[in-house]
């Protein structure tokens, strides 16, 4: 149950269950038929309604184990079928006119309904967020695509642009479920004007594994690309141009989750819980953040270069004749953006 950013959170939590579940948090023994139970006094707990008190058999044996198995039942993610049972039961204690019975259950179905809202997670948070197991999410990434072995290597690819300006690509690593930050790469697409998702791809697919090719690098155990079957026969067609054989090859659609494997005319539609699908949920999301950084980067680039040729203004004559003759000759001083290391 989670997640929680903060530790203060993890106890807010905590106490919003106690008020509700009311359940104790001593390590007393406690003994049904202990003659001195009538002689306990139970803590401060009991007395601000954060616990039924069975230490002073407050609440009978029944009845905690009832809220006991609620609990288990709301952190084990059946929230949604314990929130039915509870209204059901506040509806029967409103005809049965016990009213405050019914307010009590009102009130906590509403604790519990924000305390759920809060625990659960978003579909489109940053990779760091939502929970991933890499082993169990490579084992079952290679029971799902039928492979010899688990995909150690899985490289993904993502497209980035706005309305077809400043369009570049990304390729994250990872290393065995989890990223390798040496290994992540990004492009500036150089041949494609305009906004043309599956030219974007063939591009950087073409640049990346011709190069690889050439330095007789390892290819990739699994290689993703961010999209649908277009970009999929896209980055098919780069192989087949560069005659190389691909690495096992797939597509993830955003909307649907729908996982495109190349032959098959159907995609591959796993549960949400799976941990394939959240591995390469991971390396998706990922790219994607990659991408969209170096973009913006390049942008704010754009944006400040072009501030600054306005207030500097154009050239007088007298530092046209200042200049020397062959100043357009002359090497840029300083980096430049090619030199980047990751800059392919």
């Amino acid at each position: 149950f989670g997640p929680f950013t903060s530790a203060g959170q993890l106890r807010g939590a905590l106490q919003v269950m106690q008020r509700v579940f009311r359940f104790r948090t001593c390590s007393l023994d406690i003994e049904q038929n202990d003659p001195r139970w009538q002689w306990f006094r139970p803590c401060l707990l009991a007395s601000i309604q954060q616990c039924s008190a069975p230490c002073n058999l407050r609440i009978s044996k029944e009845d905690y184990k009832r809220d006991i198995r609620r609990l288990q039942t709301f952190l084990e993610g059946g929230s949604q079928k314990l929130l039915s049972q509870m209204h059901q039961e506040m509806l029967d204690a409103s005809k049965q006119l016990d009213f405050e019975k019914a307010a009590k259950l009102r009130d906590e179905i509403r604790l519990l309904e924000n305390l759920n809202r809060r625990g659960q997670i978003d579909t489109h948070a940053q990779p760091e967020v939502f929970y991933i197991d890499p082993k169990r999410g490579m084992r079952a990434l290679r029971k799902v695509l039928g492979l010899d072995r688990d995909p150690r290597v899985i490289e993904g690819i993502d497209i980035a642009h706005l309305g077809g300006q400043d369009t570049v690509a990304s390729l994250v690593q990872f290393l065995d479920g989890l990223p390798f930050k040496p290994g992540y790469r990004r492009y500036k697409i150089q041949g494609v004007e305009g906004i043309d998702d599956f030219r974007s791809i063939h591009e950087v697919v073409s640049r990346r594994f011709r190069r690889m090719a050439i330095e007789e690098d390892t290819f990739p155990d699994l290689l993703m690309i961010d999209g649908g079957k277009g970009q999929l026969n896209a980055a098919l067609a780069a192989f087949r141009d560069c005659d190389l054989t691909p690495p096992v090859l797939v597509s993830l659609a955003k909307r649907e989750e729908e996982i495109y494997l190349p032959g098959q005319k159907e995609p591959l539609r796993l549960g949400r819980d799976s941990f394939a699908l959240r591995l390469l949920q991971y390396v998706r999301d990922e790219a994607h953040r990659f991408a969209q950084h170096y973009h913006h980067m390049l942008r704010r680039k754009s944006a400040f270069d072009a501030t600054k040729d306005r207030k500097k203004g154009p050239k007088r004559p007298s530092d046209r004749r200042q200049s020397p003759p062959d100043s357009a000759a002359q090497p840029p001083s300083g980096p430049s953006p090619s030199d980047d290391p990751i800059d392919q």
